[in-house]
């Protein structure tokens, strides 16, 4: 059993049924399974074998997906590579996981030339593309030439399958190792939570494919009941909406700013959403203005989750049943994860206290790729540390506060950014705000908020530490206020506070 046998299965059942869509590529289920035999096969004509890792550095598409499951089915371990990410913060990367083989495809080839001849453990360069190109292996080659037979690997649950790099928000990202079995505990988990999901449903994948979230929210449930994948390139508001529309889309992970952009279209009222059933969205704690603004757009099908790379992806979630009267929840812990609060010596803490959310089960990453310090770190008697500051309720509900390391000491008082950045949110004029500590010699830290005004729109620093004044305890409300044109944010939208310390943490 392994994450490459879920797709044989499908198309064994349903191999006649559509199952990806990209662009105006396609394919059933059968048709889907058969390239990614062929790919499988002609991997291993190269001598490429179980245990090898191969990168990859693609924009959204069904290639894509060929080679996540011909990897999952031959016992590659895939490398994720994000596309963002230069020339030189790629090559740290491939010397850390030292892939055997890199797919590419042509909009990267300039920063992979330099590559190729500085990482010495890449004998396979393939590329993706039209044409070809001297000393690269062309991808559909590999296809054509091979056979379509089912590949006779003995892949099991605790085999390796993936290497997923951390965002790097606190520095060098580093690599969480997931397992076969990791994945598919995933995928059951939101079977299990959404009960209803069948063959007639469809995932829009709109998020980078290099992002666990992709990978897993709701695309391994879908493919595992035989639905509708459609694959979208890139992230463009206004033809995610003509996609909904156009393949009766019904469930779709859609991050907190793709929905924003999405309501700000001028013309939303003209397409035909209504068959959404379930949106996940995540990333980052939302704030209450934007949790009323999805609601009222969306309804309480729009569900609020909680998930890290190092969890696979998901590990809580707001069922749209409790979402009216738990706003602002994560949602309470899926099936198979176990979940605690803890304060700084792991004691569990009762229900209301703030503390660091730890998690277990079968969908934490087995450790960091060729990091042991880190993962003693993070895995700590069994429990993921996951660095976030959260509390649970008396009924299990656990609301994000902030992250662990963002956390503002004033004067001994603990000042969680976030509910600042509640208070921030509720201003007409500010459209995005995040708030860090900076040194006070008096008070150890005080509170610096810095705000990007909504377009057209403009504020004083008085005005807004008046604004957080009436609404927070005085030790709270910032002390400076810095004005700039755009937070800066990593791939997966969270606001990248390092950066803003680095460059604004003075007073």
């Amino acid at each position: 059993m392994n994450v490459g046998f879920m797709l044989r299965r499908v198309a064994e059942e349903k191999g006649g049924k559509e199952g990806v869509i990209f662009e105006d590529n396609r394919m059933t289920y059968g048709e889907f399974n058969a390239r990614v035999n062929r790919l499988t096969n002609g991997l291993a004509s190269l001598g490429i074998k179980k245990g090898d890792r191969a990168a990859v550095l693609l924009f959204n598409c069904s290639q894509y997906l060929e080679i996540y499951f011909a990897a999952a089915k031959l016992g590659i371990i895939l490398v994720t590579l994000n596309y963002r990410l230069a020339g030189k913060e790629l090559k740290y990367i491939l010397d850390d996981s030292t892939p055997t083989s890199l797919f590419f495809g042509d909009q990267f080839h300039e920063v992979i030339l330099p590559l190729r001849n500085d990482c010495p453990t890449i004998k396979h360069f393939i590329h993706v593309g039209e044409g070809e190109k001297g000393g690269l292996i062309p991808y559909e080659s590999l296809i054509d030439g091979s056979p379509n037979s089912e590949p006779s690997v003995d892949v099991a649950l605790d085999d390796d399958q993936l290497i997923i790099y951390t965002s790097g928000t606190t520095g060098y990202p580093k690599g969480a190792l997931v397992t076969h079995g990791n994945t598919l505990w995933t995928c059951i988990n939101q079977i299990l939570f959404f009960k209803d999901l069948n063959e007639d449903d469809s995932t829009l994948v709109v998020m980078p494919l290099y992002h666990c979230g992709a990978q897993n929210d709701f695309t391994t449930p879908i493919f595992n009941v035989g639905g509708k994948i459609v694959i979208m390139e890139r992230v463009d508001p206004e033809k995610v909406v003509e996609m909904i529309e156009k393949e009766r889309i019904t469930t779709a992970l859609l991050l907190p700013t793709l929905l924003h952009m999405m309501f700000q279209l001028p013309n939303l009222h003209k397409y035909d959403l209504s068959c959404l059933r379930y949106v996940m969205t995540g990333g980052a704690p939302l704030p209450r203005v934007t949790i009323d603004n999805f609601y009222n757009r969306m309804g309480y099908h729009v569900c609020q989750v909680f998930g890290l790379t190092e969890g696979t992806a998901l590990s809580t979630i707001l069922s749209k049943e409790a979402a009216p009267r738990k706003i602002g929840s994560a949602g309470r812990p899926l099936f198979h994860v176990d979940t605690r609060i803890v304060d700084d010596q792991d004691r569990e803490l009762p229900p209301g206290k703030v503390g660091e959310l730890v998690l277990r089960g079968p969908t934490v990453m087995k450790c960091y790729w060729n990091n042991p310090k880190a993962t003693t770190e993070t895995i700590r008697n069994g429990w993921l540390h996951t660095g976030d500051l959260a509390r649970c309720d008396e009924e299990g509900f656990i609301s994000i506060v902030d992250r662990k390391k963002d956390m503002i000491i004033s004067g001994e008082e603990n000042i969680y950014p976030m509910e600042i950045e509640q208070v921030l949110y509720s201003h007409p004029k500010i459209k995005e705000a995040a708030v860090i500590g900076v040194p006070d010699e008096k008070w150890g830290e005080s509170v610096k908020a810095i705000v990007v005004c909504k377009p057209g729109e403009s504020l004083t620093e008085e005005e807004v530490i008046s604004h957080c004044k009436q609404h927070l305890a005085s030790f709270k409300k910032p002390k400076f206020v810095t004005f700039i044109d755009e937070l800066p944010r990593n791939p997966s939208q969270k606001v990248l506070k390092r950066v803003l310390r680095e460059k604004y943490g003075r007073k």
